[in-house]
This record gives C-alpha cells, sequence and structure tokens, in this order.
C-alpha cells in the first residue's frame, strides 16, 4: 500500500502543478479523489498484466460449475493453449456479464457451462448456432426466473436474459466473430495496417455494431482484448463520442460544469495533452474522468 500512497502523491502533485489549465480541480478535495482514481485505474490495468505472468492460475478457473470460475482468468489460461478464439469468447461474457457485487461472474458461467447441462464454449458455439438459439430458448424461462441469482455487473445493468438481449447480442457476436480472432486481427491490419491505434480503432468501430453492445461494452471489449494481447491494440486517445460519464468527467475537469456544451474534439485534444505530461495511458484517462465525476470530492473505490 506504501508504493499506491507514494504514486497518489505524486500525480496529486503533478495535477496540483496544472491548476490553473484544470477548472474543475476547484478544491483540494478534488485534486485528491481524481489522483486517486487516476491511480486505481493504473492499478487495474496492472492487475491484467499480473494474471498474465501467473503461473498459478488453477484450471478450476475454466471451470463454469466451480465457484472460483472466472472469465479472464480462464481467457489467459485458454490463451496460452493457443485456443485464442475460446478465450476472445470468454473476454465477451466478461463483457457482457460484467461481475456483479454478490453474484460474481454466475451469469457468464450459466451461459458458458449451459446452466450445467451443457459446454458452450467457442468451438461448439460456432459449429452449431442454431443448437445454441434452441438450448437459450428453452432456457429463457428458468434465465428470467433465477435472474436475481445471475445479476449484471454495473456497466451492463440494464441489461436481461430475454432473447431480445443476450441471445441477440450472442448471435451477433458469433457472426461478427465467427471466422475466429486470428482471422479477424489479419483482417484488420490488411484494411488499416499494423498500427496499434489504427487496429485499436478498426476493432472498437467493429464491435460497436454487436447488438447491444454500443460504445461502453464496445470499449471495455477492445480494450481487454489489447490487454491480454489477443490483438495487437491499444487506444491512441480517450473515446468521448457517444460517452455519458467519461465525457462529463471531461466537462467537469476542464469547464468546471459537467452540463458544458464542451466540444468532443476539445475534451479529446485536452485529455491526450493531460495523459501525455502526465505519461499515462488514454484509458486510464477515460476510466479515471468517468468514475471522478460520479463524486469529485468524496472519493469511492468503483469496480467498473
Amino acid at each position: 500500500m506504501a508504493e499506491k500512497h507514494v504514486r497518489i502523491a505524486t500525480v496529486r502533485d503533478a495535477l496540483t502543478a496544472r491548476l490553473a489549465q484544470l477548472p474543475g480541480l476547484s478544491t483540494l478535495a478534488h485534486v485528491d479523489c481524481l489522483a486517486r482514481q487516476i491511480v486505481d485505474s493504473e492499478r487495474r490495468i496492472k492487475f491484467i498484466s499480473a494474471v498474465l505472468t501467473d503461473q498459478r492460475i488453477s484450471l478450476r478457473r475454466l471451470d463454469p460449475s466451480a465457484a472460483e470460475f472466472d472469465p479472464i482468468r480462464a481467457a489467459v489460461l485458454e490463451l496460452r493453449r493457443g485456443r485464442t478464439s475460446n478465450a476472445c469468447w470468454l473476454v465477451f461474457l466478461f463483457v457482457h456479464f460484467g461481475k456483479h457485487p454478490v453474484d460474481g461472474y454466475a451469469g457468464a458461467a450459466s451461459i458458458y457451462g449451459g446452466l450445467g447441462h451443457h459446454d458452450w464454449r467457442w468451438e461448439a458455439l460456432v459449429a452449431d448456432p442454431r443448437a445454441f438459439r434452441a438450448w437459450y430458448e428453452h432456457n429463457e424461462p428458468r434465465l428470467l426466473a433465477e435472474a436475481s441469482m445471475r445479476r449484471f455487473g454495473s456497466h451492463r445493468r440494464y441489461m436481461s436474459y430475454k432473447r431480445s438481449h443476450t441471445l441477440d447480442c450472442i448471435e451477433s457476436y458469433v457472426d461478427w466473430m465467427k471466422n475466429g480472432i486470428d482471422l479477424k486481427t489479419r483482417q484488420v491490419i490488411n484494411k488499416v495496417g499494423q498500427n496499434p491505434e489504427d487496429v485499436f480503432d478498426e476493432f472498437y468501430v467493429e464491435s460497436s455494431n454487436v447488438k447491444h453492445f454500443g460504445r461502453l461494452a464496445a470499449f471495455d471489449y477492445t480494450t481487454m482484448l489489447g490487454k491480454l494481447g489477443l490483438i495487437p491494440a491499444e487506444p491512441g486517445h480517450p473515446y468521448f463520442r457517444g460517452a455519458t460519464g467519461p465525457k462529463r468527467g471531461a466537462n467537469l475537469l476542464w469547464t468546471g460544469n459537467v452540463d458544458e456544451a464542451f466540444p468532443v474534439a476539445d475534451a479529446t485534444a485536452h485529455a491526450v495533452r493531460l495523459a501525455a505530461d502526465l505519461q499515462l495511458r488514454h484509458q486510464v484517462i477515460e476510466d479515471a474522468l468517468c468514475n471522478w465525476q460520479k463524486a469529485p470530492d468524496n472519493y469511492a473505490y468503483f469496480r467498473g
């Protein structure tokens, strides 16, 4: 924890030195809270790096019937085995369902493990999508009846187990990714080149077209693929267009008013400059601003 406190102090000092450029930091509490949110965002990225190098991940992380099931650690295990498309499918399930504070990954597990009676790994899913639809339609009443046991995470709290939500989302994803992540990556690189920022933007745009994904899920999905090394991608700027929380955070920081009509292009330029000045990754700035604007002078830890 000492290392974290040192980092918070460093970021706090860097923000304090730029107060004249940051009207939203009108109190010491605002400065301290934003510094803490920035460090939290950095640590979430470092956590994924730590998972990638962890050689002691239990195979129970792959088992949807186990309490230890974890789609991100499971994705890392599958990546190590060369099962990249199944790893991406696990990341999709992680993003679609999120992690609920109480129910954890029960939503993702219910689909991946077919409610304990079916194996819906990527290979089985893409080999017979009609069988998956039939399975889902048969089990939709149970999924809806037991929804309180498998609640969605905060980023996906407006989703449900209705066919028009989850089934449509999954089928749209399968249609987009049906030939596998390796071929999809080659197609993207052939289209936009090998610059990681261009690759990220193309994956972000394409995944935005997955039904019920939208801006936030597309950003979370593409970012996680990049963090795990499943695609050679890194965001080249914050993705404020169409955003709510991150854009409100940018409005507050650079105008002092969350509801200010602050152009997206200006917000992006300011955020890119601040990220460079503070040597931060762009996804850190976007995530931190989103969480900071929720309680700008009263720090609270946000998981997602």
